[in-house]
């Protein structure tokens, strides 16, 4: 739900798609031993340009096994290629908790305003 409102108010799902090669993979245990892997990548936009960008995924995604040069898809912003999107990593974590915390304000915001004009 949060990935979908993420997507849709970024422009995400408009955005252009294009293939990725994976250029290195770095695994390790993260907090509470969680297993990591930061997965470094790269990728052209429509002009031919090349750009680099990197993702820190769990296990559970399947980009945790990926390996160099495999392949994977990424969207990037059209006026700033360098601005990437990658469905396997969603949206951060703080993002998430801002947009929620954002949520729960303005709907005591909207209580309070509305208590008051009684």
């Amino acid at each position: 739900m949060v990935e979908e409102f993420w997507k849709k108010l970024r422009g995400v799902d408009r955005w252009p798609q294009t293939e990725a090669e994976v250029t290195a993979v770095s695994r390790f245990e993260g907090r509470r031993n969680r297993k990591i892997a930061v997965v470094r990548f790269r990728y052209k936009d429509q002009a031919g340009s090349t750009y680099g960008g990197h993702v820190r995924v769990n296990d559970s995604s399947s980009l945790y096994h990926i390996s160099t040069g495999d392949k994977t898809t990424v969207r990037y912003r059209p006026n700033h290629p360098d601005r990437y999107w990658s469905e396997e990593r969603g949206v951060p974590v703080e993002t998430s908790l801002l947009l929620i915390w954002a949520v729960a304000f303005a709907a005591m915001l909207a209580y309070v305003l509305t208590a008051f004009r009684r």
